[in-house]
């Protein structure tokens, strides 16, 4: 049995230096925002507001628990931790899980209570430039926190930045209710939009929950990554088959373990140049993937 060596390509730089930049944005951003949506619903009282004001709280203490997390992901393996730290990434997804919905639930119960008694909201050019601000900011943070999802799968920045595209949509309906609220006042659009944003909220946090989740219980790939995995191991023309395959996510980590099954009478050193071609096209695939690989004589698994 043979475990790979190799980090793929984006071991040639610090693996890091990406998510550490996101979550550093990340808490910055929250905490201008929370300046500026403060300000704007001290002037409108707008309870859709409130819901953001509320989201971008939740979002400083989510990102503080991100930015540790990641910096303590990043921590190479060490004899305590042979498979390394990743996994605190997912810890990290789970508990920032439970604080979206947290913040759902409070403005569910709040909207309730304005759509029974519904209170008038005040727009002013200064509440709305604000909010127009904080759109820009969340929308240039969003798109930069994909691009670092894209590169690295990292879940912590990939849960942060769901958290944040509710964000997006959370601005956007507050400047309707706004809108609408001047201009046809109707006083209930406001706490209707406000349960409608709480619902999604809600949504997103089950899946951000449920992602960190299954990574911590190990659970399998989807079958989409693992019928690839199968299709490069059997594409190679050397390969009899291919059995016991493993795997497994932690944080942005994949774990990929398998039964390679080989002609019997090949030498050593030929089955193991076969297992380090897998290995480098399995990677560029799968390119944090640690990969183990044990080679069987295939005449024992004739089928």
């Amino acid at each position: 049995m043979r475990m790979s060596t190799l980090n793929g390509p984006s071991s040639t730089a610090d693996p890091g230096r990406l998510p550490r930049l996101a979550t550093s944005a990340s808490m910055a951003v929250a905490l201008i925002l929370i300046a500026m949506k403060g300000a704007a619903w001290a002037i409108t009282d707008s309870l859709s507001l409130l819901t953001s004001l509320a989201d971008s709280l939740f979002d400083v203490f989510a990102s503080a628990i991100n930015f540790l997390a990641v910096r303590y992901a990043m921590k190479p393996p060490d004899d305590d931790h042979r498979f390394g730290h990743t996994s605190a990434e997912d810890i990290a997804a789970l508990a920032q899980s439970a604080f979206i919905a947290g913040s759902a639930a409070f403005i569910s119960i709040q909207a309730v209570g304005r759509l029974v008694s519904p209170e008038p909201i005040y727009a002013s050019p200064i509440s709305i430039v604000l909010m127009v601000v904080s759109l820009v900011l969340t929308t240039a943070l969003v798109i930069f926190q994909q691009l670092v999802v894209r590169k690295t799968n990292s879940s912590v920045v990939k849960a942060d930045a769901l958290h944040y595209v509710t964000d997006i949509l959370t601005t956007l309906a507050v400047l309707a209710a706004l809108a609408l609220t001047w201009w046809k006042e109707w006083p209930w659009i406001d706490p209707a939009l406000a349960l409608l944003i709480s619902a999604y909220v809600f949504l997103s946090s089950w899946n951000v929950g449920k992602a960190g989740f299954d990574h911590l219980m190990n659970k399998e790939m989807s079958d989409e990554q693992r019928k690839l995995i199968e299709t490069i191991i059997c594409g190679h023309a050397e390969v009899k088959g291919v059995h016991d395959m493993k795997t497994r996510h932690a944080g942005p980590k994949a774990f990929i373990q398998f039964h390679l099954e080989l002609d019997g009478n090949m030498t050593l050193f030929r089955a193991h140049e076969i297992s380090e071609e897998l290995e480098a096209e399995l990677l560029k695939h799968f390119p944090t993937a640690d990969i183990i690989i044990h080679e069987d004589p295939g005449e024992l698994y004739d089928r």
